[in-house]
């Protein structure tokens, strides 16, 4: 009797460590003022010329997933996109943080699966449609028309390297082309 215990409370303590390592990696909280702290602290150590962060623009969860994905405006007027890990405390640990270029695809691993993420700027309101091509030949289209900074999320196959885009053709609102990749 005395044995089993002893082994409960060891691992009631294992637990409480447990609790409090894993708590120590998720601490960066679900709301604006939390999220701009965090990219502001990661961008002013990278050293790079600083530019605060005006506002969270979305914060967009993958596919039911732990990973999320804040998109923010800088206090210049360009924008950039962060990614988080969420835990089992509903706090977030940062993964990465970037700029924002015209257009990107990222693929994800969640524990829910592998996701395309299309993401990007239409600050003229110029791009109507995108569409993609991807290296196993699906083919894929994004309506962009009413958006400024758009996100498409896409569930991707077993095979995520297959989903890597091979061309990119961008749609003005007269479904006349203005860039093609290829």
């Amino acid at each position: 009797m005395k044995k089993l215990g002893i082994g409960l409370l060891l691992s009631c303590i294992l637990f409480v460590l447990y609790f409090i390592v894993y708590s120590s990696f998720y601490k960066i909280e679900n709301n604006n003022e939390a999220l701009i702290s965090y990219i502001n602290d990661v961008n002013f150590e990278a050293k790079a010329p600083f530019t605060p962060i005006k506002d969270i623009v979305s914060l967009t969860n993958i596919g039911n997933s732990n990973k999320w994905v804040a998109k923010f405006e800088y206090e210049d007027g360009t924008f950039g996109s962060a990614n988080f890990s969420r835990g089992w405390n509903k706090k977030f640990k940062g993964i990465d943080v970037s700029n924002q270029p015209p257009m990107t695809y990222s693929i994800i691993e969640t524990n829910k699966g592998t996701f395309g993420i299309v993401s990007g700027l239409n600050t003229d309101g110029e791009i109507s449609k995108i569409k993609i091509l991807t290296a196993d030949q699906t083919e894929y289209s994004i309506d962009v028309s009413e958006e400024i900074l758009f996100m498409h999320i896409e569930k991707l196959s077993n095979d995520p390297y297959g989903m890597q885009p091979i061309k990119y053709v961008f749609y003005d609102r007269d479904n006349d082309v203005i860039f093609s990749s290829s």
